[in-house]
Order: structure tokens, then C-alpha cells, then sequence
């Protein structure tokens, strides 16, 4: 009897212990459509968004998937763009580094106007609680680079993550 409780302890072990590994395991190698994240990257958007977002120091990034582009920049026409790489603050500020890569140049200023309404409303919205944000969000840098890149900066130094962008072109 002694011998079936200590067997039937070990397994009830492995168990957990199998369970807690696969739970813990990193989807690393995980495509980025699989996990939720941004898809349709191409190698040189993600580049350079994964260079202009290390001068966002101390501020915690998150991706925004396809799904959420279309939330939060709802007039955007998903099917002229190429490929973009997108990500935004959390915790209450409004910092975002967004680079649209479009199939058709012809497009880029109405994605002007569309992140333009976007850092408008989002000024409004931090107005009221959060002057210094709103603030940030009102003086957003918003440009057309080599005809078919929109690219919008948030962030407490434009000028630098623009000059970090600007070298790629």
C-alpha cells in the first residue's frame, strides 16, 4: 500500500510538473499571426521599428495586431498597405511608433490625414487628466518618406526617433 501512495504521488508530481513547463513555455518561434501580434511585417519596416523603439527608454511597448490598426485607425484601408509595424504605450501615456509601408504611394496622404485625426482625438482624450500627455499627443510627428512609408512618432523626443527612421532612407 505504502509502495502505491508514493507511485501514485510521483505521478500526480510529473504531472504538475509537465503541466507548469508546457504553461511557461515562450512561443518564440511562433509566427507573428500565431501569437496575436503584428502581422504582415516586412524585414525592413520591422527594422526599422525595432531601431526607432529603443529610444523610447523606460516606456513599456506593446504591438498592435492588424485587428487593433483597423480599431484604432478605422478609416485606414488595410488592403492598400503593404506591410507596417505598429506599437504603442502602456500605462496612460500616449507614446506610439507606427510605419505604414503602402502598396501605392498615392495613398500616403490620406494615411497622413487619418494618423492626424488619430493623435487629434488622442490629445482630446488625455486633455482633461493628463495635460502633460495631451501635450505630447498634439505635437505627434506625422511625415511621408520615400513616397510610400507614412510614419507616425509620439514620444518625448520626435526628432530622434525621426532622425533614427530617416537613416534607413
Amino acid at each position: 500500500m505504502k509502495n502505491v501512495k508514493k507511485i501514485i504521488a510521483m505521478v500526480l508530481c510529473l504531472a504538475v510538473a509537465f503541466s507548469v513547463s508546457a504553461c511557461s513555455k515562450s512561443n518564440g518561434n511562433k509566427n507573428p499571426e500565431e501569437t496575436g501580434t503584428v502581422s504582415a511585417v516586412s524585414p525592413d519596416v520591422k527594422e526599422i521599428g525595432d531601431t526607432a523603439i529603443k529610444l523610447y527608454q523606460g516606456i513599456d511597448m506593446i504591438e498592435i495586431s492588424a485587428e487593433k490598426m483597423s480599431f484604432y485607425f478605422s478609416n485606414l484601408d488595410m488592403s492598400k498597405v503593404d506591410s507596417f509595424y505598429a506599437v504603442k504605450a502602456q500605462d496612460g501615456y500616449t507614446d506610439h511608433f507606427v510605419i505604414v509601408k503602402l502598396n501605392d504611394s498615392s495613398y500616403s496622404s490620406d494615411v497622413s490625414d487619418i494618423f492626424k485625426t488619430y493623435t487629434t482625438e488622442l490629445s482630446k482624450t488625455y486633455a482633461d487628466y493628463a495635460p502633460i500627455e495631451s501635450d505630447r499627443a498634439a505635437k505627434a510627428e506625422i511625415s511621408v518618406l520615400s513616397d510610400n512609408y507614412v510614419v507616425l512618432i509620439i514620444s518625448e523626443d520626435n526628432a530622434s526617433v525621426m532622425s533614427s527612421v530617416k537613416s534607413f532612407f
